[in-house]
């Protein structure tokens, strides 16, 4: 396997949101003392392994490698900028810092390596990079590193001794911000930025007496740490959810990935779980995806959309699925009290807000049936999102999703998978449970993704960019993706995945599109382009519903596997 294609192990599998669990040798439990770590085997232990077959296949692929080598050329320059290494130092504004860092990166994925970064209290970023460097190739990288600190202002470097144990040299800022320091512990170079220049000495007696930088045995592929509370100082998270800090390790298994974590919240989650109500009559088979949530209310509520439609109704729990005969059939279903007169009290709310740009709509315009009971976007290119009430027993459903019922339904009476609602009812901790055929809920996304690209309400990926094909590449090696989420604690949740990437096909497509971003790697999204000119509203007032024939029913399609073994 090329290690060009261990950029997607950096840029993939680092944003991975399913994750979690307790397995013997994660370090799952770990909560970060850090704002950030990065703990990744190498691609030395990655070739030597037996599993992970279809990350294997992935990452053998030409496309992954033209996508790595686009991804390292955009990094050089702001990870020097970020280490304090590149142009926010340097007056000449020279390319050197990005060229001398980017000739760097491949190799620092190709052996194992520790990234460790803290935040002081005025903002400063210190930081540590060890990596398992072979003595051969140690005198490079350390000329290097001379050569980057040039660029930052350092004065001439010095010998350093620390406690008679670790020696190395360091160069202090001219500004004297702080000192950098380079030392070599047994096979691992280390490099650090800190205020006082001291080695950071909990790393450096590990490297010392194991050879390893963490305590823990390196059963994983890649190991995180984040401080998501500290890192929303640089990180653009919205400020209606509560940060965890988060513990995220990706081990092999078989020919899966299976990526565990642990999520702890500043305080107690005001989540009560309450038995799952699921509609069985608008549920039905064949399925592509099924997703169950609960718990999130008190976060939904804080939404400001959210705040602006006053919904009346509760939001404790809901379903999402998606079917395989038409792309864009998608529904949701919550479990609401008297639904009808819910939806004849709320859907002109709704079209009011969306039509007066309360609620900014992208296109066309929202209408109430001339019954009351059906709100529909009407306008957009091939879909018409909707919301009416189920048609489920005691009238206790709302249902949305993608297709109106002016769009030909499929007619279907094939219940989902007796062990696919099992999952739900077999415990009382379970808040979030998730399943896909990844291969075609992604090509799902990506339909989704170049309509609204072309309504200029998302940006669309770039044509230029190396990420389209590298989907069209992926996806034939992609098959089940399962997620669960658990509350082990009152402030802390457990998430687990089972999967042969570690993202889910909407995560693959939002990943995609920040890798062809020309502001790539920032997270701050690029500006906004230039938006098409709206197509004609429909007509005001309320519109009638045609009765339309039902195309015949779709073959169906393999059953969800109950839980991510």
């Amino acid at each position: 396997m090329s290690k060009s294609a261990l950029s997607f192990l950096w840029f993939g599998l680092v944003v991975a949101c399913g994750c979690g669990g307790t397995a013997p040798g994660i370090r799952a439990q770990t909560v970060p003392d850090v704002t950030f770590r990065w703990h990744f085997v190498g691609l030395s232990q990655i070739n030597a392994a037996t599993n992970a077959t279809k990350l294997r296949q992935i990452l053998a692929l030409p496309e992954t490698a033209k996508l790595q080598n686009e991804l390292l050329n955009k990094c050089g320059g702001p990870l020097a900028e970020m280490l304090m290494l590149g142009p926010a130092t340097d007056p000449t504004n020279s390319p050197a810092p990005a060229a001398a860092l980017r000739s760097l990166l491949p190799e620092f994925l190709q052996h194992e390596s520790l990234l460790e970064v803290r935040t002081t209290a005025d903002l400063v970023k210190e930081w540590l990079v060890a990596v398992h460097i072979p003595d051969a190739v140690a005198p490079e990288w350390e000329t290097k590193y001379r050569t980057l600190l040039t660029h930052a202002g350092t004065a001439a470097p010095s010998q350093l001794t620390y406690q008679s144990a670790f020696t190395g040299w360091q160069a202090g800022r001219k500004d004297r911000s702080g000192l950098y320091t380079y030392m070599r512990v047994g096979q691992w170079s280390v490099f650090n930025f800190q205020r006082d220049g001291r080695p950071w000495l909990a790393v450096m007696a590990q490297l010392k007496a194991t050879g390893r930088p963490l305590p823990a045995a390196a059963d994983y592929l890649l190991a995180l740490d984040a401080d998501l509370p500290a890192l929303r100082k640089w990180w653009p998270l919205p400020d209606y959810i509560d940060f965890p800090k988060i513990a995220l390790t990706v081990a092999a298994q078989g020919e899966s990935l299976r990526t565990v974590g642990r999520l702890r919240f500043p305080d107690t989650l005001a989540w009560n779980w309450q038995p799952w109500q699921i509609p069985t009559n608008s549920l039905q088979d064949p399925l592509l995806s099924f997703t169950a949530v609960q718990g999130l209310e008190p976060w939904l509520r804080r939404h400001p959309v959210m705040q602006k439609l006053a919904v009346p109704f509760p939001l404790r729990q809901f379903v999402v699925w998606a079917h395989t005969d038409i792309p864009f059939k998608t529904f949701a279903a919550l479990p609401v009290p008297d639904a009808t007169n819910q939806v004849r009290q709320f859907a002109p709310r709704l079209a009011t807000a969306m039509n007066t740009n309360t609620i900014p709509a992208m296109v066309g315009a929202v209408r109430v049936a001339t019954n009351g009971l059906e709100a529909v976007w009407l306008g957009l290119p091939i879909f018409a999102p909707f919301l009416r009430p189920a048609s489920e027993p005691g009238d206790n459903f709302l249902l949305a999703g993608t297709m109106a019922g002016l769009v030909p339904q499929t007619p279907n009476t094939n219940p989902p998978p007796p062990e696919l609602l099992a999952r739900l009812t077999s415990r009382t901790n379970l808040f979030y449970y998730d399943w896909e055929i990844t291969e075609g809920r992604l090509a799902q996304w990506r339909q989704m993704n170049s309509i609204l690209g072309m309504l200029a309400t998302v940006p669309a990926l770039p044509g230029a960019s190396a990420a389209q094909p590298w989907l069209d590449a992926i996806t034939p090696h992609l098959g089940n993706t399962i997620t669960e989420v658990t509350l082990e604690k009152p402030n802390e949740l457990q998430l687990i995945r089972k999967s042969h990437l570690g993202l889910t096909g909407f995560e693959l497509v939002q990943l995609a599109q920040w890798f062809g971003r020309e502001n790539f790697p920032s997270l701050l999204p690029p500006p906004a382009p230039s938006p098409v000119p709206p197509a004609p509203a429909p007509p005001a007032g309320r519109f009638r519903l045609p009765a339309v024939p039902a195309p015949p029913a779709p073959p169906a399609v393999p059953k969800a596997p109950p839980a991510p073994r």
